[in-house]
Formats: structure tokens, sequence, C-alpha cells
């Protein structure tokens, strides 16, 4: 074995053994369904422990294979519906009725079957994962939830390669499709295999959700270090890229992320020859955006409202994507009770393209009827104030409007739309012409008695900003205000760590958030 090879074995065992730590089960290629790109084993103990009436049904209306037959519905689900789609809704079987695949985290305690359910919920990796049926083809982990593979990593030491190799490794060697075999890879295939592959060193972490050979498009996936990319060093001698373990695949959080945070991002395209068509791209967050979301939230959860927020982030970070996390997990904020500790949230937009983004963003999330409105005159007859008027006092959860639509003294106000004690956040997202006054006159900032702000966490830029304000009006309700701004703005640093689901309910304490960095471009 090569000293490289002997480093990159070293590095994967310790990932691994820090993973079991964590709670996560350790498993063996040997369990791996590579024809179906299933671990059948994790599937059905979900079923026996959480829906064992539906496994009996489906044993007796399948006697002779019942496994098989379950995996093979399963696998005609993913090939229709994607991973994210499965895993959120489940899929049903013919005689059997409805298959939940996962339990998402419960909002409060009051319910003692949904903790069970969650608590059910089984996370394994897999080192050296064999997923070609005819080749010693291996991925370096594979990560799973209740057999469903999630996540990929390719692992380089750092002292003799970079996460440049890993990635590398997967544009020519991790190929969806095989252009000899015509075969498809179904782990690696988009939408239906993993969701996303990251290129790990010990330094630095890549992250891509579409392998496409040659095309593939890694983004960042670190921290940030003194103004540049990367992540700092460890003064306790772990990995730089240890945040990695410690935040995002900490249990509560890796089930969290599946659940409320990946999307599918569409737009338009036109190709070469001037047709156009639907581009489908899975958004997963970046790490400046899964930290900022749940300094806010972990904040929000503390205090409550009438607090001010700063996220910090350069244009083309994604902030369209911050800002539907936060409003779908600001809706969700409960208290032991079981109280929300918001009835709505507001979100602010200055061009009607982002106010479509959002609306789609947030439905993808929360796939339930009645959680979003949009204000839009194409789908009403009545004024946008007057549906605005209407949304706020029938507690809706997420509301959508263009900073045109958005004023409370002159539009909901007069309608009588806000009641009293009534708890909002209105996250107020604009560009810089709006920071330079042009339309930012038609907020109506007179109307808040501002707070001392908080600094989340800036997204390594100072191209541009996104401000959120949580301003407590001279009434009893409280609204949050999200907006761009073009010159970087930074409150003294007040952090509260991030944490992913209610106190009490996670299998351990989510890691503190890391300290504030800024690394320009990353």
């Amino acid at each position: 074995m090569s000293d490289t090879a002997h480093q990159e074995k070293h590095l994967e065992a310790y990932v691994v053994s820090r993973l079991k730590a964590q709670g996560w089960q350790v498993g063996d290629t040997r369990n791996y369904d590579a024809g179906r790109a299933l671990c059948p084993d994790d599937l059905i103990a979900w079923l026996e422990a959480t829906q064992p009436e539906t496994w009996a049904r489906l044993q007796k209306n399948n006697a002779e294979r019942p496994r098989e037959a379950l995996m093979d519905r399963l696998v005609k689900a993913l090939e229709q519906h994607g991973t994210i789609h499965v895993i959120r809704r489940g899929f049903s079987i013919a005689g059997c009725g409805h298959i939940d695949l996962t339990e998402a985290a419960p909002e409060d305690k009051r319910n003692d079957t949904v903790l069970k359910r969650y608590a059910a919920n089984i996370l394994r990796v897999v080192p050296q994962l064999e997923y070609h049926p005819t080749r010693k083809l291996a991925i370096d982990l594979v990560l799973f939830i209740n057999g469903i593979p999630v996540a990929t990593v390719e692992l380089k030491p750092g002292f003799t390669q970079s996460a440049e190799a890993a990635m590398e490794q997967y544009k020519t060697d991790r190929l969806p499709y095989d252009p000899k075999t015509r075969r498809r890879e179904p782990l690696l295939t988009f939408k239906r295999g993993a969701v996303v592959h990251f290129a790990m060193s010990d330094s630095d972490i890549r992250m891509t959700t579409r392998l496409d050979g040659g095309n593939t498009v890694f983004l960042p996936f670190n921290q940030g270090h003194k103004g540049h990319a990367g992540n700092p060093p460890r003064e306790d001698k772990e990995y730089p890229v240890a945040c990695f373990r410690e935040s995002v695949c900490q249990r509560d959080a890796w089930r969290r992320i599946f659940h409320s945070f990946v999307y599918i991002g569409k737009k338009d395209v036109v190709d070469l020859h001037g047709n156009w068509k639907k581009k489908e791209t899975l958004i997963f967050p970046r790490y400046h955006q899964w930290e900022s979301v749940n300094a806010m939230i972990e904040d929000s959860r503390a205090h409550g409202p009438g607090m001010q927020h700063l996220a910090d982030q350069s244009a083309g970070s994604g902030k369209t994507s911050t800002i539907s996390w936060l409003a779908h997990d600001l809706v969700k904020l409960r208290r032991d009770n079981g109280e929300p500790i918001f009835n709505s949230v507001i979100i602010v937009t200055d061009r009607n393209v982002l106010d479509s983004q959002l609306r789609d963003a947030v439905r993808q999330i929360d796939h339930q009827f009645g959680v979003i409105a949009a204000i839009d005159r194409q789908k009403s007859s009545k004024p946008k104030s007057r549906q605005l008027a209407e949304a706020l006092p029938a507690n809706t959860p997420i509301i959508v409007v263009t900073i045109q639509t958005f004023s409370l003294r002159d539009g909901s106000h007069r309608h009588g739309g806000v009641a009293q004690g009534q708890k909002l956040r209105r996250h107020h997202r604009r560009g810089a012409r709006l920071a330079n006054g042009n339309d930012g006159r038609q907020a109506p900032d007179g109307a808040f008695h501002k707070r001392q702000g908080r600094d989340v966490h800036p997204d390594r830029g100072r191209t541009a900003g996104a401000v959120a304000e949580i301003a407590r009006p001279a009434e009893e309700h409280q609204l949050l205000r999200l907006h761009r701004h073009a010159e970087a703005f930074h409150p003294h640093a007040v952090r509260s760590p991030g944490r992913s689901v209610p106190p009490g309910i996670q299998d351990q304490p989510a890691a503190a958030v890391p300290p504030v960095s800024h690394a320009p471009g990353h």
C-alpha cells in the first residue's frame, strides 16, 4: 500500500470512528443492494419499528417475496419522484397503503409516538461501498437514512492529495452513466440517487448535487478563514474539516437538512439553437447558509420576537434559499406547550422574479396546503393590500409580497389586517437600489423602534449583504425585516449556539456555531 493510500485509509477510519461516536451505525458493503442502490435491512428494520401493521400486510399479500416487493416498489418511486420527494412523502403499495420512509423532527415534545418514530430513524455510514454489481468500484463513504443513500464522500489525505483530486475522481471515475456498458448507475444519478457528493481533504470540502463527468460543478463547503477560503486550524488537534462532522453530520442536524432544507430549483434556460427548457438543480445548503439559519433560529427561540439580525452574504451566495429556509423554520418554532413563537412570517422582496423564486422554494420545502400565501394581482381581483390584510388575521404561516405592496400604515393597518398580540416576522429582501433610497421610502420604517443588532454570519464577501432586522413596532405585533444592501454592515458579534430541533428531543447536543469569519469570493 502506498503512503498516500495509507494516509487516506487513516483519515477514513478516523471519520468513521467519530461518526460512530455521534450515534451513527457503521455498515458493510456486503449488505448493500448495488442493483437497487439500497440497504434493505435498514429499511425493513425501520418499517418493523415504526409501521409494523403495514409490514405485516405486505408479508401477507406477498408471502413468497415481501422483501423484493417492497424494494421493487420503492425503486419505482425513486425513479419517478426522486430521493428527496420519497424521503419526505413516502410512497404507497397496493393492498398495504402508504409507507413513510423517515420521520421529521417534531415541532414540540407533546406527541410521544412521533418522538419514538423520530428516534427510530437509522443513520448509517458504509466505508468503501462497492456500488457496481460486477466491477470493483468503491466510494470511500456513503451515508444512508433508513437504507436510502443520501450522500457520498471521497476523501483525500491533504498531505499528498487535495480536495481537487477528489473532485477529479468524481468527474472521471464516478459517472452516472457508463458509456462503455451503457449502464446507468442509480447511486450517482441526479435526483434518483444520493442527493449530495462531497470531495473532502483534511482541510477543505467541496460539494455538488449533480455528477456530470467533466461538466460537474463543485461549490465550497467551508467556514472560511481570516478573509480567505478554507477552514481555520483547530486548537484541539482535530482536522480543520471536523466542523462537517460535528455540525452537519450531527444526527438531528443531518435529518433536518433532508427534511427542511434540500429542494429543487427550477429556471428557464435557452440553448444555442434558441430552444427554451426547464433546468432543475438540487439545492443543498452550503456551510454559510446552514450556519446563518441555525444562528437566527436559535436566537429567535431564545429571545422571541423583537430582535435585529445581520446575515451578510455576497452576490450569488444563495440569499433566496437562505430566506426560504429561515422562513420555513421560523413558522415551525414552538414552545414546549405547542404555542407558536410566531404566527406568520412575511417575506418582502423588491422584484417580482424573486417573489416567484421564493414562493417556489418555500412550497417545495413545506408541501402542506395553505402554508404560503402569495400576494398577487394575477391570481386575485382584489387589491394586493386587501389580500395582505386578509392573510394576516388568518395566521397564514408564510406570506410573500413585493416592497411596493407592503405598507402596514397605508395598507393592512387601514384594513384592520393585524390583530393585537399577533406575532409576525417580516423578511425584507431588497437590492442595493432600495438601500440607496429609491424605493426604500415605501417601507414603513417610522413604525419601528429598532433594537440592538446581532451579527449572524457573513458569507465571505463584501460585494453585497443581506440584513435581517427583527423590529418591535409601537403596537404589540412584531415584525422581521430582511433586506440587501451594497455595503457590508457588521454590528458587534453576539452569537448563540445553533440548535437543530427543540430542546429535549436531540440525540445529543448540537455543536456550537463556529466563530464569524469572512472569505471574499467564497
